[in-house]
């Protein structure tokens, strides 16, 4: 029997991708505040889940951290991903590449699909272990 995902709250989605976001971009929540107009002890709300912040608030959060309105409230690309990908930090990882600009991402891409192949040609039927038969 299929396991019912669990549907995550547009709360819950908002308040982690705030963290994130801005301790990527390595400022305090004092910091953040005062670049958004709010008071930090809100933005500890809302990443703690405790609060949302309105519609004004939120469009200011989400030009700061330069992106859209949609990516924070909603979780459809990750959840994509999420489906498939039990690792935390390759998650994230694709979070963070996800941001960049085109040609980070064509980098990394690339870069990718070097290890893939170089992995794919030395390991020439996957999930086999390279051990020898005695």
């Amino acid at each position: 029997m299929a396991r019912k995902k669990k549907k995550i709250s547009i709360q819950e989605v908002f308040s982690k991708k705030l963290k994130l976001l801005r301790t990527e971009k390595g400022l305090s929540q004092t910091e953040f505040g005062k670049m958004v107009g709010i008071h930090y002890t809100h933005i500890s709300n809302y990443e703690r889940g405790l609060a949302l912040p309105g519609v004004d608030a939120v469009v200011r959060i989400a030009m700061a951290l330069k992106v859209s309105v949609d990516y924070l409230l909603f979780d459809a690309n990750t959840n994509v991903a999420a489906t498939n990908i039990q690792d935390p930090e390759l998650l994230e990882a694709f979070a963070i590449v996800s941001r960049m600009d085109v040609e980070d991402k064509d980098f990394i891409k690339r870069m990718m699909q070097a290890a893939i192949t170089q992995h794919q040609v030395s390991n020439p039927i996957l999930g086999k272990s390279k051990k020898k038969a005695v």
